[in-house]
């Protein structure tokens, strides 16, 4: 887990140029981080260095996933397990304050933020909650107490160097690459951030050569599942997490080290239950929705919570491929993901 801005490089011009035609939040390019060429926007290259020599600290917890996850599953649990169950602070503190998402501000065009600004002149209160959304993580970190529950959607080796010495607890998260893809899909036409454009077949050859935000997909799950058995990772399939999810809880908190009874247990799993989760307004971030920084018509964050089969948008044609495409990646790394039953 170590590395630098000297691998940071622009991706080709015509790849580019394709990016920016789909990804109307990022107005000036994007970077390939590495050998694995994990794909950053623009805002990137002047922030790497501060993430890699971001302050670790041995009792932070790290949720670590490929978006579209179990992320923000994960935050709630956890936070709630390091934070004595305190349910009233979690209805009434947003997760993205409580648990802040490390790189996001990669994710924000500074032309992009000041336009969802331009589009609240006048109201104070939403021009507020851009601003927060908007400020640095790694801010927001510094004055943090611990412990720390710290998300991000970097791949292992990208997160900071400090995390190898210090060895904090990293909770890795992976779900099945049809179901990412499709909740990926909807993510990024929700997100004016993002504020993708093309259909979903563009989408699909885009994800399968690793151009989205985060990607190649299975590099990043291979660096996961290569630290499956590190004593500070506890690695997770969401498919498990979402079949049983008291013994989930249990795994994380044995994990943590955190004494939880049965009635306890109980009550964490009704708390993050989906049908209580998507009324969660603390979770669900529907404010966004309000200020312009989601699209007003595109699905909500917090969409099934469970696996959906294959999909309205997969048709036979594409989910043959993708199939073919998920059964040879996955032969090669040795992982096998769960049924969705």
């Amino acid at each position: 887990m170590n590395g630098t801005s000297n691998l940071l490089r622009p991706v080709d011009e015509d790849i580019n140029k394709e990016l920016l035609n789909c990804y109307k939040g990022e107005r000036t390019g994007w970077y390939w981080y590495g050998p694995q060429k994990y794909l950053m926007a623009s805002a990137y290259k002047d922030l790497c260095q501060k993430y890699f020599n971001f302050q670790v600290k041995s009792d932070d917890v790290w949720i670590v996933t490929f978006p579209r996850s179990g992320t923000t599953l994960t935050q709630e649990i956890v936070w709630l397990l390091t934070h004595n169950l305190d349910y009233e602070t979690a209805k009434k503190i947003n997760l993205w304050d409580r648990s802040p998402f490390l790189e996001f501000e990669t994710l924000v065009h500074p032309e992009t933020k000041q336009m969802f600004l331009n589009e609240n002149i006048g109201n104070t209160a939403n021009q507020k909650i851009i601003n927060n959304i908007c400020e640095p993580a790694s801010d927001k970190l510094e004055n943090m107490p611990s412990p720390r529950v710290i998300k991000s959607h970097l791949a292992l080796s990208m997160l900071p160097t400090d995390i190898k010495v210090v060895k904090p607890k990293i909770i890795y998260v992976a779900r099945n690459p049809k179901e990412v893809a499709l909740s990926f899909y909807h993510l990024i036409r929700l997100w004016r951030t993002s504020d993708y454009i093309d259909n979903f077949q563009k989408f699909i050859e885009q994800f399968q050569k690793g151009l989205m935000f985060s990607g190649p997909y299975w590099e990043h799950i291979k660096e996961g599942w290569e630290s499956k058995d590190d004593e500070n990772v506890l690695f997770l399939f969401y498919e498990d997490m979402i079949k049983d999810m008291k013994a989930t809880i249990h795994k994380i908190a044995n994990f943590l080290s955190v004494n939880i009874s049965e009635n306890e247990v109980k009550s964490l799993a009704e708390f993050v239950d989906i049908k209580n989760f998507k009324r969660n307004s603390a979770v669900n971030f529907e404010k966004l929705r309000e200020v312009g920084i989601w699209n007003k018509v595109e699905e909500a964050f917090i969409r099934q919570g469970t696996t959906r089969g294959d999909g309205n948008e997969y048709n036979d044609e594409i989910l043959e491929q993708f199939n073919k495409w998920t059964e040879e990646n996955a032969k090669k790394i040795n992982i096998e993901f769960p049924s969705k039953n």
